[in-house]
């Protein structure tokens, strides 16, 4: 473990932190430590795309969830939420379709 100054004080940084997960079904089981999502969801696929971030999958449960990935620290997870959310929709759609081709639920998988 390394420490970073902060405002004046030492802060121990994780090795951990920020390391991205694979983006498949294995994310919504149980995980050892904080883990943290960022999501994109919908009512429908044909609907309108939420882009967000959480610690609480089950809080999400109305939408469906299409897209998912898991990291070690929210701050890195609203960072990449923020980022997508001001990607056009065209693109949002595409990264869903490569890496979730049939749109199924991923919230139904868990």
């Amino acid at each position: 473990m390394s420490t970073r100054q902060i405002d004046g004080r030492a802060k121990k940084k994780s090795g951990r932190a920020g390391q991205r997960a694979s983006g498949d079904a294995n994310l919504l089981s149980p995980t050892h430590g904080t883990a943290f999502f960022v999501y994109i969801a919908g009512a429908d696929p044909q609907g309108e795309l939420t882009v967000g971030a959480t610690g609480n999958l089950a809080g999400l449960a109305p939408l469906s969830i299409y897209w998912l990935e898991r990291l070690d620290d929210i701050p890195a997870a609203r960072s990449l939420a923020a980022r997508i959310e001001t990607w056009p929709h065209a693109w949002r759609i595409q990264m869903i379709a490569r890496t979730n081709p049939n749109w199924r639920n991923l919230a139904e998988t868990a």
